[in-house]
């Protein structure tokens, strides 16, 4: 049974790594959001639970005063509900890409578009964090970043299969940019920038 379920993953397969990342990083943002919104859920029935979450580590790392802040709920319900329906969607796009289904180039391009809404939006929070709340959470941390992982596989498969709707010779220089590896650097790169503000702000 495993020799034919690796067979018919395709191992050789070039969008394999990028798609199963794509898969875990949508496990991480779904259970990290499913442990923000019991944790919101608590905070709405006793008020405040400052100090008394599972994530409130001490120091700089406090769950509770992210998500007392009033842009923990930026549409009007905790933002985490939204990572939630967010990530299930991600997940089950990201199982069906690993079992080979072939997705038209609009939905991959519009697909594209959602994973990009959702960069924008996990680093507002995490602006907000740093500059206003003073405070990291480590589950929306964890969400933030698996977020640019997620974006960055997906945007090498589009990229890659010409998915984005580019003129040829803007769509050939940017599979020449990922087939060298620069998008995996350039990931890379805003992660360490990622931590390097932790470091300077918090350490």
């Amino acid at each position: 049974m495993l020799k034919k379920l690796l067979k018919e993953l395709n191992l050789t397969d070039k969008y394999l790594i990028p798609i199963i990342l794509m898969f875990i990083s949508s496990i991480v943002i779904f259970f990290a959001s499913l442990e923000l919104s019991i944790d919101s859920l608590k905070i709405a029935r006793d008020g405040s639970v400052s100090g008394n979450l599972g994530c409130d580590l001490g120091g700089f790392l406090s769950c509770s005063s992210v998500m007392s802040h009033p842009t923990a709920e930026m549409f009007g319900f905790p933002n985490s509900f939204l990572g939630l329906v967010s990530a299930g969607i991600m997940i089950t796009f990201a199982v069906a890409l690993l079992m080979k289904v072939k997705f038209p180039r609009l939905f991959m391009f519009m697909a594209q578009i959602g994973y990009f809404g959702g960069v924008i939006y996990a680093f507002i929070l995490f602006y907000i964090s740093v500059t206003a709340i003073h405070f990291l959470c480590p589950w929306c941390l964890s969400v933030q970043v698996t977020t640019l992982i997620a974006f960055f596989m997906l945007l090498r498969i589009n990229i890659l299969e010409a998915n984005l709707y580019l003129n040829k010779s803007m769509s050939n220089k940017l599979k020449s940019f990922c087939n060298k590896g620069y998008d995996l650097m350039l990931m890379v790169a805003i992660l360490v920038l990622f931590l390097s503000v932790i470091i300077i702000n918090y350490l």
